[in-house]
């Protein structure tokens, strides 16, 4: 972390437990912010989504085909 950034990562930030006191001791040593994000996990729509399938209102889940377009033509 030396270089002289500010860091936004994806979620998870570490896939164990035990490497987030080293990245929380390297950002303060190096000054740097870090951020976790976790997009669309909070929109109104998803939480939908996950309601329906986790009650099983819309049967088992068999495939599911997504695209992300930001105010952009479909490809």
């Amino acid at each position: 972390m030396p270089l002289a950034r500010t860091f936004y990562v994806e979620k998870p930030l570490t896939h164990d437990l035990s490497e987030g006191p080293a990245l929380l001791e390297a950002s303060t040593k190096y000054k740097r912010i870090v951020q976790v994000g976790t997009q669309q996990r909070s929109m109104p729509h998803i939480s939908k989504a996950r309601e329906l399938v986790q009650s099983g209102h819309i049967g088992k889940i068999v495939r599911v085909h997504m695209s992300w377009n930001r105010n952009q033509d479909r490809l």
